[in-house]
């Protein structure tokens, strides 16, 4: 085009059209997903999984939605970080939660964190939803709320992964806190008397 922007070839196969838009990034040829929403916007709606916000039991007084987006340290996160400041600058509603570059037990590969802060804003997640599986790159997405049901429902049952799912350690140590909790809760119950006591 004459202004410098390019085509985008459209990446549904029964279409041949482009979409005029932003110019693609040198470093990856990403897609312009906002310009694709608008080209064939039911077709890629058939193509992203959703949450369905009403069915959900939200736990009032919690953020409710969490993104954890995963990356591999030697050569996605460059693309991760850019990903990260495209999220925030897109949704109003986003807010950002953390960036960790090193894994650990509880998530076994870095990541960075989005959040839906505000309970009045919980029905926009499935248009996060769609932006990040337009937008990821191959990238892994765990999308989890904060439900009355608790942690581990919350990210099993109740959770959606975008790309291939992580093995959490969340999810073995949740289960086993679970298991125990009647048990333990005597011992928990001593130690934060204990603690409210000393330091109060």
């Amino acid at each position: 085009f004459q202004d410098g922007s390019k085509a985008l070839s459209c990446p549904l196969t029964h279409c041949r059209g482009v979409v005029e838009g932003d110019p693609l990034a040198p470093a990856d040829c990403r897609l312009v997903s906002d310009k694709l929403n608008q080209h064939h916007p039911q077709d890629m709606a058939k193509r992203t999984p959703t949450i369905d916000v009403d069915a959900l039991p939200m736990a009032a007084g919690r953020k409710p939605f969490d993104f954890h987006v995963y990356f591999k340290a030697d050569s996605q996160a460059e693309f991760a970080a850019d990903l990260r400041t495209r999220l925030l600058a897109r949704f109003d509603c986003v807010g950002d939660d953390g960036l960790f570059q090193n894994a650990g037990f509880l998530h076994p590969s870095p990541m960075f964190v989005a959040v839906i802060s505000k309970p009045e804003d919980r029905g926009t997640v499935n248009q996060v939803i769609e932006w990040l599986e337009a937008n990821r790159n191959g990238l892994s997405v765990l999308v989890h709320p904060h439900t009355t049901d608790g942690f581990l429902e919350d990210h099993t049952t109740h959770a959606l992964w975008l790309g291939t799912p992580m093995k959490l350690g969340v999810i073995p140590t949740a289960r086993l806190v679970q298991r125990y909790s009647a048990s333990l809760l005597g011992v928990t119950g001593a130690i934060t008397a204990f603690f409210v006591w000393r330091f109060w």
